[in-house]
């Protein structure tokens, strides 16, 4: 719960930061910490990288806008320097590839200037992760990493890129934003109220340079995520060092999901500033009839052949519906920008709790929620034989016969 409140607290900085309100930015900070990869991976090392990606961002776009460029290089790369702490590789792998990608496009816009803020953002990223990354490294160089393939790979031996094929998102699990179940590799589902409200934000705040770095941003996680069905990621992995340790592509789709949330919560803003026009009236009903009616329609055949599917396609139409009777209601003057912001948040909530995420509210106490601490209760004499040998040993188990872990 502490790591889903801080994640949710970091996105509100970083929209207060780009001016939004606070209705918006609430709203923000719940689609980046409930949503997606963020809400339904159950990692704590692999969350602890994730969710430093607002304050990176936060003091990365200060930097690259020239607002106070020296302290907010130093504070992005100390924040990054957290995410590398958190004792996972994955994640902060990918939020420095992420953060690379807006230096680079700050060094082609403004020259060696930026060079030097590279360097500060560098020295504050080494000294905040070192704790964590020089033993790492001087432990991996001695030990071998099991990685998905029959035989161990050492430091010196890149994990196969086959490895990375079975681990990447596919094409047809993209539907898997918008429809529960169809992205098998992560948790990909957003919902159709984020993805319509990230829409409009690209819409309404294309002409500010930051809303478009956090497209570019977004897409570049995204074909990150698509792992071998893109060349971008093959290319990373043949050029970089370190990337191709990341065995998992599709997990990158949490820059993805990122930006979304951020987005989502301009798109609010913007609908609350254009209040009583044509462009708020038909963008948002028609946005929302599209998206309702594309993903309906091309999407049910697939998704009725599973409970779970059908049902988030229902809830989709639903929350389209509502967002739409919302919209018309704020555009006519029926309701207040408070009861506006309360519903669209009732809607995203709706549609994650449908969807299978915010794991906070199943039961511990539901059928089969502990069956592998009761498994794991009922093998005492495997608990007496493993404690009965010589230390240290490793052992190989059959998770098919043995799905607990000691």
């Amino acid at each position: 719960i502490g790591i889903h409140l801080l994640a949710a607290w970091l996105a509100y900085w970083l929209c207060r930061d780009r001016g939004l309100g606070r209705g918006a930015s609430i709203f923000g900070g719940l689609a980046f910490s409930l949503s997606g990869w963020l809400g339904t991976a159950t990692w704590p090392q692999m969350l602890n990288g994730a969710i430093w990606a607002p304050a990176v961002f936060l003091f990365l776009l200060r930097a690259v806008e020239g607002r106070r460029p020296l302290p907010s290089s130093l504070l992005s790369g100390f924040f990054l320097g957290l995410a590398w702490l958190s004792g996972h590789h994955q994640a902060p792998i990918f939020l420095t590839l992420a953060s690379l990608l807006v230096w680079g496009w700050s060094i082609v816009r403004r020259g060696k200037m930026t060079l030097g803020l590279v360097l500060i953002f560098f020295t504050g990223l080494v000294l905040t992760s070192g704790l964590q990354t020089v033993p790492a490294i001087e432990y991996g160089r001695l030990a071998v990493r099991w990685a998905g393939m029959p035989q161990p790979t050492g430091w010196s031996e890149k994990v196969p890129y086959i490895v990375h094929q079975g681990m990447s998102l596919t094409p047809q699990g993209v539907l898997g934003l918008a429809i529960r179940g169809a992205a098998e590799k992560v948790g990909l589902f957003v919902g159709i109220t984020i993805l319509s409200l990230a829409a409009f934000g690209v819409m309404g705040g294309w002409r500010e340079p930051w809303v478009r770095c956090l497209v570019a941003v977004g897409a570049f996680g995204f074909l990150i995520a698509l792992g071998t069905y893109t060349p971008v990621h093959g290319l990373l992995y043949a050029v970089l060092p370190i990337v191709e340790k990341a065995r998992t592509p599709a997990v990158a789709i949490f820059i993805f999901h990122f930006g979304l949330a951020i987005l989502a919560a301009c798109g609010i803003e913007h609908l609350l500033e254009r209040q009583s026009t044509q462009f708020v009236r038909w963008s948002g009903l028609t946005l929302v009839g599209i998206s309702a009616a594309v993903f309906f329609a091309g999407l049910l055949a697939h998704a009725l052949q599973k409970d779970a599917a059908a049902q988030s396609v229902w809830i989709t139409v639903f929350a389209a519906l509502a967002g739409g009777c919302l919209w018309l209601a704020f555009d006519r003057q029926a309701i207040s920008r408070g009861w506006l912001i309360t519903g669209l948040v009732t809607m995203m909530l709706t549609e994650l709790t449908v969807g299978g995420l915010i794991p906070i509210l199943p039961s511990r106490h539901a059928p089969g929620r502990a069956r592998l601490i009761d498994a794991l209760a009922g093998a005492p004499d495997l608990v007496a034989f493993l404690r009965g040998q010589p230390r240290p040993f490793r052992v190989n188990v059959n998770d098919q016969d043995v799905p607990f872990n000691f």
